[in-house]
């Protein structure tokens, strides 16, 4: 496949490309300082030289490690091609003279005398994706991620396994840096554009899904975890390096000589309420990052408290001066705070006023020290930050005092330093200096296990998001006539949506003119048969068969047989679209699954036995009635038709999205008589004499009557008699419950109630 582009480098056209994942690294950085990159003279794995470097040499370059024993003693084997010279074969990070030289294959070791058709500088580089995870050493392996879920989980090479979104962006900057630099990126001869497209560096990943609802959702996004240490750039992007928030406070602040460029941190804001010095407005930093600022010839410098001895001071440079050569003192417990408590803004949670709180599991009191910062922060980093201050406030009980010659300027304030005594070094960081006639100096113990704070974890709260009006699921139901309703025929509306818009509206026919028939101010309980339905006897329970039922939203609640016989417990059924068999359950049980199973029916309701008898399959709807739902007249004009319903949020009009449009076929079936019941025949010379009883679709329960109402404006039955071929013989049409037909040749009888409104109802049927 070829891509066509136009570049900014004139009006030649690439045809194609050559297209790098990037995931190679750049360092091989180590804990402590006795790791070769760091004897080299690096101090720091954020160093832009240092990672710029790595791009161009280090691993995959300049050598490799032939297997885990020399990665972890750092034995560096050189790659060189000691066959033919071309060392650039073997090098996989040597993109210039893999892009510069034909090439020709080796076949079972062997080079080739012909090259192959690779045309040197024709196609540039793209990185289809450059990316590193915010994990702690993330340019030792850039490639790795943490996904517990995944075969490919780890974590880069020499890792604390510590979240770190500054070597993240250290990584990406060091890359754009080095590709936009001319001197580093050479120009083609054949289509005159750079070797790696800057333009097409394509940086691994920005997620489509809104920040911070992921990764805070974890119950919405299930690798919302994997965020916290993962490739992802939401989040992290738009962050602030600490070093630049401490110089434009100080700049704007009249202070320009400020350098904090030894703090690699990110933070993701600071709020000021209120104009103040640039030393109000710092202090809070400096305490909550544990840094330093120190005078050095008119410049500010602001570092991080490293805890590690840099000078060492032998006892014999102590000088003496009338007192103890060195005084150590240790603060009481009663002095030391047990409890921290620090009130942040949580950049995760609405930016919500946070509180984080740590506890020393030691402590003998409970003195309570409070820290109120302007700092937005994660709740994870917040009590990290705190674990650190801590650990530092309980190491800090232990000053030092002692004295250095005055000449003797190897030392500053913040500097760490091993001071050995007759019981051993103790490392010491120094808090002031005063020079008099020699130098006075004030310390504290430290360790550099202190300025490690771990991040605690992924934690947030987003308020809910407000209810969007989106389309609703709607069942238009031509139904039987329900008990409680009045006589006529009806189309039931019932509507389901999650979130729920307030109240729906419904519409009858298409377009924005379309006339509203009702409204709907409560979601009704609907779903699907997981199931398939089988036939059910009628006029009795069936207990043999056992439904399963998924509803979107809502529950069920089981009913005894008195509150169901009452009319308690009615669900529709499709059966098949348009039909709906009404029945009664008496047994729901939720399912481990979140499913639902009913038992206990009563099926064929209200003269839907025939829907009872066929059933219905997996996934057709169910609907449980209820006197919520909408229910319209229909004019007899329109028995027989399909028409066009509309149902959405009344909040907005139809006839275009949100609202769903749906087509329903209407045959009055609420008007429709019941079939008669207790069919018999009995010979009468040359005739049969027929009798039934009839039912009604109004009063029919009314236990009270000696004959139920008729429910029609006069009484009027079609009855006809048919032979074994199923062909009419005979037909009359009778005023009362009985009638006489010729015997000769019938093989069965039909019985239908005809209503003036709806013409004949359902038959009944009897086998002769």
């Amino acid at each position: 496949m070829y891509i066509f582009i136009s570049t900014p480098y004139g009006q030649t056209r690439i045809s194609d490309f050559i297209g790098i994942d990037n995931y190679m690294p750049l360092t091989d950085w180590r804990e402590g300082q006795s790791h070769l990159d760091a004897q080299s003279g690096v101090e720091s794995i954020y160093e832009e030289s240092y990672l710029e470097g790595g791009i161009r040499g280090g691993e995959g370059y300049d050598w490799f490690y032939a297997d885990d024993v020399d990665r972890n003693a750092q034995n560096r084997t050189p790659i060189t091609d000691t066959a033919h010279g071309e060392d650039w074969v073997f090098r996989y990070k040597d993109l210039w003279s893999w892009w510069q030289n034909p090439h020709r294959d080796r076949p079972g070791g062997v080079r080739n005398s012909a090259t192959t058709g690779w045309v040197p500088q024709s196609k540039p580089f793209w990185f289809t994706e450059l990316g590193c995870t915010a994990t702690d050493k993330g340019p030792n392996q850039p490639n790795v991620f943490f996904d517990p879920k995944s075969s490919e989980n780890a974590r880069p090479y020499f890792s604390n396994e510590d979240r770190d979104d500054m070597i993240q962006r250290r990584f990406l900057e060091a890359h754009m840096r080095f590709w936009e630099d001319g001197a580093n990126n050479p120009t083609s001869a054949l289509y005159n554009g750079p070797m790696v497209v800057p333009e097409r560096i394509f940086l691994y990943t920005w997620d489509a899904r809104p920040f911070p609802d992921f990764p805070v959702r974890q119950g919405v996004w299930a690798d919302a975890e994997n965020w916290t240490y993962g490739h992802w750039l939401n989040g992290r992007v738009g962050k602030v390096p600490l070093s630049t928030l401490i110089e434009t406070l100080a700049k704007e602040s009249g202070l320009p000589n400020v350098d904090a460029s030894a703090c690699q941190t990110l933070v993701t804001g600071y709020l000021l309420s209120r104009p103040m010095p640039a030393r109000d407005a710092m202090e809070p930093l400096l305490d909550l990052y544990q840094l330093d600022a120190v005078e050095r010839a008119g410049h500010l410098i602001v570092k991080p408290r490293q805890g590690r001895g840099a000078t060492l001071i032998p006892y014999d440079d102590l000088v003496e001066t009338g007192e103890t050569v060195v005084s150590i003192t240790r603060a009481q417990e009663a002095d030391l705070p047990s409890r921290l408590s620090l009130m942040y803004t949580d950049g995760l949670s609405d930016y919500e006023t946070a509180v984080a709180e740590v506890k020393e599991p030691s402590a003998k009191n409970d003195r309570l020290v409070v820290i109120d910062t302007a700092v937005i922060l994660e709740a994870g980093e917040a009590e990290g930050r705190l674990s650190a201050l801590m650990a530092e406030a309980r190491t800090m009980r232990t000053t030092a005092r002692f004295a250095l010659a005055l000449g003797d300027m190897r030392l500053e304030p913040a500097d760490v330093v091993d001071l050995n005594l007759a019981a051993g070094a103790i490392t010491l960081r120094l808090t002031n200096i005063t020079d008099g006639p020699f130098r006075q100096i004030e310390a504290v113990r430290t360790d550099e296990a202190l300025y490690q704070p771990r991040y605690t974890g992924l934690s947030g709260s987003i308020a809910t998001s407000p209810a969007v009006a989106g389309p609703v699921s709607v069942a238009i139901m031509d139904l039987p006539l329900l008990p409680e309703g009045e006589d006529g025929a009806f189309v039931r509306v019932a509507s389901f949506a999650s979130p729920w818009p307030g109240r729906v509206s419904i519409y009858r026919g298409e377009g924005a003119s379309a006339p509203l028939i009702g409204s709907l101010s409560s979601s009704s309980v609907m779903g699907r048969l997981l199931s398939p339905l089988p036939p059910g006897p009628t006029s009795r329970w069936d207990e043999g068969t056992v439904l399963s039922i998924k509803l979107p939203a809502g529950g069920l609640a089981s009913l005894d047989e008195t509150t169901v016989l009452n009319g308690a417990g009615k669900a529709a059924v499709e059966s098949a679209p348009g039909q709906w068999e009404v029945m009664a359950y008496r047994e729901a049980v939720l399912q481990p699954d979140g499913s639902w199973q009913l038992r206990g029916f009563l099926r064929g309701l209200r003269g839907t036995e025939l829907e009872a008898m066929a059933g219905a399959p997996a996934d057709a709807r169910i609907v449980f009635l209820d006197e919520g739902q909408a229910v319209s007249p229909l004019s007899p004009d329109a028995f027989g038709t399909q028409e066009v319903w509309q149902a959405g949020p009344a909040t907005k009009p139809p006839g275009a999205f949100p609202y769903r449009e749906v087509d329903a076929t209407l045959t009055g079936t609420g008007a429709r008589p019941f079939a008669p019941v207790h069919l018999n025949a009995v010979a009468n010379g040359a005739n049969l004499d027929v009798a039934w009883i009839r039912r009604s679709r109004i009063g029919g329960d009314n236990w009270a009557v000696e004959e139920i109402p008729l429910g029609e404006t006069t009484e009027s039955y079609r009855v006809t008699s048919f032979d074994d071929q199923g062909a009419q013989l005979e037909q009359q049409t009778v005023t009362s419950p009985m009638a006489s037909l010729a015997a000769a040749n019938v093989a069965s009888i039909t019985v239908e109630q005809i209503s003036s409104l709806f013409g004949p109802g359902r038959a009944a049927r009897l086998q002769i």
